[in-house]
């Protein structure tokens, strides 16, 4: 770094030199110029010799006592980095959303029409009265429906119904309809 320093300065100073001496050779009338320009000798600038020094690593003993604060200060850093992780865990799970609750009443106002706005009236004079039954009958029923094995005349008009409900859905309309 320090001979491209160097070259560069001394590339100044010869160009500095030139051009000092064209700039001079004008002052001087026809004759002289020529004479003036020939007797410029460029002389090459010689470069110093930089000796790059280099400095030799040197040798570290590691000690035992050095190697164990090492180690305890890392696992310090380990336990610190757990309890922030743990913090910052519980933090996201404060903000998460929670789960939507499922809306039995709305998912029951399709079934109104027929069972009754509380669910107590005899669907079509066919049915039973749905809110008399226990969840798990009611529960059980709405399933038959689905796969088909429950059911008497009504079986293809509320498979239809109710074949789209997932258990979570059925489950949160038993909620509504029985109490």
């Amino acid at each position: 770094m320090m001979q491209n320093k160097i070259l560069k300065m001394g590339r100044f100073y010869l160009i500095s030199s030139i051009t000092a001496s064209v700039l001079l050779s004008g002052c001087f009338g026809g004759e002289d110029k020529k004479q003036a320009s020939a007797e410029v000798a460029v002389k090459p600038v010689e470069q110093p010799k930089v000796e790059e020094k280099v400095e030799q690593p040197t040798s570290v003993t590691v000690t035992d006592n050095v190697v164990k604060d090492a180690v305890e200060k890392v696992e310090a850093v380990k336990e610190e980095v757990k309890d922030i992780t743990v913090s910052l865990e519980k933090e996201v799970k404060a903000t998460l959303p929670t789960t939507p609750t499922i809306d039995g009443a709305k998912l029951y106002a399709k079934c109104a029409s027929c069972h009754g706005t509380n669910g107590e009236k005899v669907a079509l004079n066919v049915s039973k009265i749905i809110k008399d039954l226990s969840k798990d009958n009611f529960i059980s029923a709405v399933k038959g429906y689905q796969s088909g094995t429950y059911g008497g005349t009504m079986k293809t008009l509320m498979t239809g119904q109710v074949k789209s409900l997932t258990e979570d859905e059925i489950k949160a309309i038993a909620d509504y309809i029985i109490k």
